[in-house]
């Protein structure tokens, strides 16, 4: 009975009973002399386990007492837990000893303390860690939802199972508080007194929100949460439905905020269901009209006499500030002001909706600054044609010389429709119509001034200028410089202006104007799925109702309406804009100035002869032509070529870049799906506006013409899309023995090496059609070569399966590759570099199978036997689809543009005719070359049909996305079924390294070896006679 009595003495001291009063130590006086020095750890090690059970309930109880509503579920939480699972666990061991049970209790009379410590021994961790954490929430005097469940997940995510399992519930207790505070702002529009989530402006607490929920989420919770409160707020006559509200709730209730995608699909959900409602019940479809319409009108410029009206009286405001003694400076007040001037005598002058918009300086007022009279230097120039430029170019500070950001006060409930992101985008698209606008504006000026000028010397100095014969020829060219700068200023503005005008403004106004008053094609045309719905515009909907617009759909042609202006002024292509904005800064071409040029007197003087004046303006006024021209020409350069892709971006996130400030609630709108050459909706009219644009441009030629130099060689400058890749030298270098596992060709570029996958340029004549291709396989030969997705530079090398070459078999009466077989690359040299690439993620709408992961395939039909490495300049005539394997495997047809009969070889059909058979013994050679490997035939879509040129090239520009996608980084280029290279030395990118890359610096010099011996077996000849062709 003794020892009976030492057992539940231990266990008392394990709980809150303790016989000791010390802390130190847990023994027992009456019982030291009878424990062992082993008895004595095990009693210590239980003390300690009481002594942090002790600490744990004093801190729950303090910590009870505070305000904070998650730290109290938190230790009711915390105190149930150690009822449940510790406290019983003392009483179930305490009954246990009593009972004398053989576990505990041995002979019947005897504990061992040992038994006793290894039951509560998976207890110490447990309670150090809960330990642990009552003392951090100790340390701190508030403790806000949002770090709170953060903390206790990151504590969750520990091996120790028991830890895991006690901070996981603490968790979700804290989530499940916060859930409630969040369902009271979400459903019923309230805001809690204590450890409210938002502040009376709705806008979240410091805090307030955990790390997992995603930005998507915050913005629609405040979204949903402004506006049932606003609605209650107001009174409106109609309410949000009980039973949508109940159904939002128990939506709620089904998810935490640590499950991020349950918990984003049920916040979107309500969003969705909450807009609806706000769209028939409260936001009216004349609010959404009227505010478009004074969109358009005031951003896009759409009131012609206003913009115009608006542009001189801020050109007025500068003048008259720099011609104060005072110096006053310019603030908003003043440019309000100029709002209101503008509108008199014009059509806005009785439009309330003017009243919405307000100018901001982001710098506070400014001193007028004077305009920089100086050319453009050649650093500023050479930016403006980097062809890598991937920064976003602003226009915000050509209007007043400083940043100008013109906005729209939104109310609600118009601010439902219209979010903060939207605007930025109507503010950068006024930026850049309203910089275009005034220098148009400017440059006709320039040639009133010009005119008057010309008038003023001949009335003041008659016919003859004086001066010899020689000055009279260099005045004459100086008039014509100066008449054709203004001239050609004038031409291009012209068509740039009344392309963004009427080509893109106008029609995306009248096609937005037109699907919101034809609500079926409206939905039709829409780009976003509506999610479920509830209440009455679930029942709008649900009986087919194609006359009613619903709220996600008029989110969503907005939004594609924005992008496709953003799109269509080209804004979305960097290299456009880096051009057009020194060609906007009209002070640098010399403005008013230039018409100055003309006069009498020398610039810097100490001259006093007529030909050295003369001479001097000539040289000022032929760099600024040059200038121009170069940019003119590059213009169109990089237009033409992006024409060309698709879609029409420059690069991967180009289209985006303007809208980088673009909430995630809008996100989805712009995740488009690109299936063959289809960005976004209505893609290719943006495109047609854009070969409009072009063709105006090149009305005679003069862009798309090659021109040789004229003066120096910096002078030298390739014109509209003709690139010269024809002379460009690219050559193999070979590395080891071929037929042997460590054969490479790499190829060089200039005696540089270059990837073969992503940085040799595909357009070898773009106007032409003329590709470049890559070959890998020369005709008549057996190894299988093709370019290394996986190695660095992507080198050629010969393929392995199971540790062996792989060879291809002879099969009668074709000896190996029966072409020059290779791939294409696709880009151009000034420009990011770009391959054609199947991508294995993508199942092709026709063919019904995924792409084979690997460049596109070219089969080249001309007489001349290539060799690998070799660059050839060769134009598509048709195509083939090869099922392998259930995979797509396109191959491309083509003739190298120096075959004699290249001349007459234009499309599929010519090769019927004019080589006839040989399409007949692609189709067999590519059904049978697997059959002596001891495979089956291979199939083909298309019943076998050769395609023509036209479906070639769109194939081609399918895949070229593909690629696109892959090297921009947003088709992963790792992945489990594959691992791509992407390291490049001229495409912008994850990809993109320089020279001195260790990779780069590492690749192995040029080490031909004569070939390896090959198996004889190789050269045997299969007769294959049950192939249906």
């Amino acid at each position: 009975m003794k020892w009976l009595c030492r057992g539940c003495v231990v266990l008392q001291i394990a709980t809150r009973r303790p016989y000791s009063r010390r802390i130190t130590t847990y023994t027992h006086r009456p019982f030291s002399p009878l424990l062992h020095p082993g008895e004595e750890q095990c009693l210590q090690a239980i003390g300690q386990i009481a002594f942090r059970y002790r600490n744990i309930k004093k801190a729950c109880a303090t910590l009870s007492r505070t305000r904070s509503r998650y730290i109290c579920a938190l230790c009711a939480t915390l105190n149930q837990i150690l009822k449940d699972e510790y406290e019983s666990l003392v009483v179930e061991t305490e009954a246990k000893i009593l009972k004398r049970d053989p576990e505990l209790v041995g002979q019947g009379v005897f504990v061992p303390l040992a038994a006793v410590r290894a039951t509560f021994a998976e207890w110490d961790a447990p309670l150090s860690a809960v330990e642990s954490l009552m003392t951090l929430l100790e340390s701190e005097d508030q403790w806000r939802p949002g770090p709170l469940i953060d903390m206790l997940l990151t504590r969750s995510k520990t091996g120790v199972h028991r830890i895991s399992d006690i901070m996981s519930k603490l968790s979700i207790a804290v989530q499940r508080t916060w859930r409630g505070q969040l369902a009271a702002f979400v459903v019923h529009g309230s805001l809690a007194s204590t450890d409210p989530l938002a502040s009376a402006s709705y806008v979240f607490l410091e805090g307030s929100m955990p790390s997992c929920v995603s930005p998507h989420s915050r913005e629609s919770i405040l979204y949903v949460g402004r506006a049932i409160a606003t609605v209650k707020k107001k009174k409106w006559q109609n309410q949000i439905p009980r039973e949508q509200a109940l159904q939002h709730a128990n939506l709620l209730d089904t998810v935490l905020p640590q499950d991020q995608y349950k918990f984003d699909l049920v916040i979107s959900q309500i969003r969705t269901n909450v807009s609806e409602w706000l769209w028939l019940n409260v936001l009216t479809r004349k609010d959404v009209e009227e505010s478009v319409v004074s969109l358009a009108n005031y951003f896009l410029l759409r009131n012609g006499e206003f913009s115009l009206a608006l542009i001189r009286d801020i050109e007025h405001l500068k003048i008259s500030r720099l011609t104060t003694r005072s110096g006053v400076m310019i603030r908003e007040q003043d440019l309000n002001l100029a709002l209101l001037r503008a509108s008199l005598g014009t059509t806005a002058q009785h439009d309330p909706s003017l009243l919405h918009l307000e100018f901001k300086l982001p710098s506070g007022p400014v001193w007028p600054l004077l305009p920089t009279l100086t050319n453009v230097s050649s650093k500023v120039l050479s930016l403006s044609l980097d062809s890598v430029h991937s920064e976003i170019t602003s226009f915000d500070d050509l209007l007043l010389g400083t940043s100008l950001i013109l906005t729209y006060n939104v109310t609600w409930p118009l601010d439902l429709f219209l979010h903060p992101s939207d605007l930025q985008l109507y503010s950068a698209l006024f930026n850049y119509l309203s910089s275009l606008r005034k220098t148009h504006t400017r440059v006709h000026t320039c040639w009133t001034s010009l005119s008057n000028a010309q008038r003023a010397r001949r009335r003041w100095t008659g016919l003859g200028e004086g001066g010899t014969v020689e000055d009279f020829e260099v005045r004459k060219q100086l008039l014509r410089c100066g008449w054709g700068v203004i001239r050609d200023m004038g031409w291009f503005l012209d068509c740039l202006l009344g392309y963004v005008m009427v080509d893109v403004v106008d029609v995306e106004f009248r096609r937005l104007k037109d699907l919101l008053n034809n609500p079926q094609r409206a939905q039709s045309e829409s780009v976003g799925t509506v999610l479920s719905q509830s209440g009455d515009n679930a029942n709008a909907g649900a009986n087919g109702d194609r006359t009613y617009l619903d709220f996600t759909t008029l989110r969503n042609i907005h939004a594609t309406y924005l992008e496709r202006l953003v799109m269509g002024c080209l804004m979305s292509h960097p290299a456009l804009t880096a051009i057009l904005r020194p060609i906007f800064e009209i002070e640098r071409w010399g403005g008013d100035v230039l018409p100055a040029l003309l006069f009498e007197g020398s610039l810097v003087g100490g001259e006093d002869k007529v030909g050295a004046m003369v001479q001097e303006r000539l040289q000022v006024v032929s760099e600024i032509s040059k200038s121009l021209h170069i940019l003119f020409d590059s213009f169109y350069e990089q237009l033409s070529l992006s024409a060309s892709q698709q879609p029409f971006v420059a690069t991967g996130d180009a289209s985006k870049s303007i809208l980088v400030n673009a909430s995630m609630a809008n996100h989805s709108v712009f995740q488009r799906t690109f299936v063959r050459g289809r960005g976004f909706e209505g893609h290719s009219e943006v495109r047609r506006h854009v070969e409009r644009l072009l063709l105006r441009l090149d009305f005679n030629g003069s862009f798309s013409k090659p021109r040789s130099t004229h003066g120096d060689a910096e002078d030298i400058l390739v014109r509209g899309t003709m690139h010269n890749c024809i002379t460009t030298e690219f050559t193999p270098r070979l590395i080891g023995a071929p037929h042997t596992l460590d054969h490479r060709v790499y190829i060089e570029q200039n005696g540089q090496v270059v990837s073969s996958f992503h940085d040799i340029p595909l357009f070898a004549d773009q106007n032409n059609g003329i590709l470049n291709m890559i070959v890998e396989v020369p005709r008549w030969t057996n190894a299988k070569m093709e370019i290394s997705k996986e190695e660095p530079f992507n080198p050629i090398k010969q393929d392995i399966k199971k540790g062996r070459l792989r060879f291809v078999r002879n099969c009668f009466p074709h000896h190996g590759y029966i072409w020059n077989y290779g791939a294409f690359p696709q880009a151009r040299r000034a420009f990011p570099m770009h391959i054609t690439w199947e991508d294995p993620n993508v199942t092709h709408a026709e063919t019904k199978a995924k792409g084979d992961n690997d460049p596109l395939d070219v089969c080249e039909i001309g007489e001349q036997v290539g060799y690998t490495g070799q660059v050839k300049q060769v134009k598509v005539l048709g195509i083939m689809a090869l099922l392998d394997e259930g995979e797509t495997d396109w191959k491309v047809i083509v003739v190298d543009v120096l075959d004699p009969l290249a001349s007459k070889l234009n499309d599929i059909e010519d090769v019927e005719r004019h080589l006839p058979g040989l399409i007949r013994a692609t189709n067999e050679w590519f059904r049978i070359y697997k059959i002596p490997d001891g495979k089956g035939e291979n199939a083909f879509a298309f019943s076998g049909e050769a395609k023509n040129k036209k479906y070639a090239t769109e194939i081609i520009h399918e895949c070229h996305e593909a690629w696109r996608r892959l090297i921009t980084g947003e088709t992963p280029a790792k992945a489990p079924t594959y691992d791509l290279s992407i390291r490049n030395l001229s495409v912008p990118g994850p990809g993109l390294v320089k020279p001195n890359d260790h990779t780069y610096v590492n690749l192995p010099s040029d080490s031909r070896q004569p070939p390896a011996a090959i198996d004889p077996s190789i050269s045997k000849w299969f007769y294959i006679s049950s192939v249906q062709v």
